[in-house]
């Protein structure tokens, strides 16, 4: 018996999930793919995931290790449908109510809890127009911070479709800070299945954060990378008007709102720019440099050789035909 038990033990211990359905909902199938082979016929069990199971976890689909399992289950023989040796396919019992699922795929097997957990793949910052000069993936006071991924907001007991207010998800955000500190929570403005748009809080001080979320069923799931958040930067509220003001001259334009501190420079529609083809343009700090919009303003130069520099971002942007 050693051989078999020690072959079990590996399986055990070196199987990782690769991929799950998610969300699922009641008289759904669940596709789990591992990278261990588990056998033509698995002994999968799946459990509805109680309020003490609800933990916060790096990622969704982290393996968590030998758990005793919520006393409502459902074993292979009622819910597996197939299995190929690295993916299964076993079914939510019609009977269960909509809430976070844990499974595992052999005795001994540690439990995953990656179903209607949130699954979060990345966050992004829509930053305020007085911060366009500023580090792109910064986040300042008032920003708002979009999540997206999978099985993020649930309503009425379905993933939501459409986007609703928070009330009716119980979706959550909150900041953990990397030093020291306590959860900073975000008011969440609207929650979808597969997005979240929050409100950084405008007290909130500049440091490095761990984003995490959770919905209705799940504990905190923390999303990749870190937040970092800097003081906000306030443009001037003054504008540079490069045809009326500056007669096409942009360099002109651009010396003057450095002088001034900053401000707009404005590219008025049908306004026609002369640029030398050894011209080095640089955008001075808190400086935006707008056009009429897209469609309306496009472009050219004389010559490929004249670049545009900016202080925030040291790439050269090439002037194109």
């Amino acid at each position: 018996m050693w051989p078999l038990a020690t072959a079990s033990w590996l399986v055990a211990a070196e199987m990782s999930l690769l991929w799950t359905s998610n969300p699922v909902h009641p008289d759904e199938s669940v596709v789990a793919t591992v990278t261990s082979d588990v056998g033509a016929t698995p002994t999968v069990t799946l459990c509805q995931a109680s309020s003490h199971d609800r933990r916060a976890r790096p990622r969704a689909t982290e393996v968590l290790g030998a758990v005793q399992a919520p006393p409502i289950c459902a074993n292979h023989s009622e819910i597996v449908q197939a299995a190929d040796g690295y993916s299964v396919i076993f079914t939510v019992p019609a009977h269960w109510p909509t809430g976070a699922y844990r499974f595992r795929l052999c005795d001994g097997c540690g439990w995953h809890d990656a179903v209607n957990c949130p699954d979060v793949w990345w966050w992004q910052v829509a930053r305020s127009e007085a911060r366009l000069g500023a580090d792109a993936r910064a986040a300042s006071p008032g920003d708002e911070l979009r999540i997206l991924g999978r099985a993020l907001a649930f309503d009425r007991g379905r993933c939501a479709s459409a986007v609703r207010p928070p009330d009716e998800t119980g979706s959550s955000v909150r900041l953990i800070p990397t030093a020291t500190g306590s959860p900073l929570h975000v008011p969440v403005r609207s929650a979808s299945c597969y997005d979240i748009v929050a409100t950084l809080p405008r007290t909130i001080a500049p440091g490095s954060f761990h984003v995490e979320v959770r919905n209705r069923f799940s504990g905190w799931v923390r999303a990749p990378d870190v937040l970092r958040v800097v003081a906000a930067v306030h443009y001037p509220n003054r504008s540079f008007e490069v045809a009326r003001d500056f007669h096409g001259d942009l360099k002109a334009a651009l010396a003057a709102a450095a002088a001034a501190g900053g401000g707009t420079v404005h590219l008025e529609r049908g306004a026609h720019i002369k640029l030398a083809p050894t011209d080095r343009l640089v955008i001075p700090d808190r400086t935006i440099v707008r056009g009429e919009g897209d469609g309306e303003t496009r472009p050219a130069c004389d010559s490929e050789k004249t670049t545009l520099f900016s202080a925030a971002f040291p790439t050269p942007w090439r002037c194109c035909r």
